[in-house]
């Protein structure tokens, strides 16, 4: 599969989980507590990390750029 192809997957699905995040936003701080919301919402969040890093790591490989050493760099 093209690199482009499953950047845009990914972009795709971080897409999904942006929208998912907009509307927990607007929960006020007893409905975000209470129930799964807040672990729901710590999943997506760690899961749009994974992804924004994993496109840079692609895009780094493709272009030949140095690896970093960390994702600090």
């Amino acid at each position: 599969m093209k690199i482009s192809r499953i950047i845009s997957k990914k972009l795709s699905l971080l897409k999904e989980n942006t929208d998912f995040l907009r509307e927990k936003a607007s929960m006020n701080a007893d409905e975000f507590c209470n129930g799964d919301t807040r672990y729901a919402v710590e999943r997506v969040l760690q899961i749009s990390i994974e992804i924004i890093l994993e496109i840079s790591e692609m895009i780094i490989a493709e272009e030949g750029f140095e690896k970093p050493h960390s994702h600090r760099e």
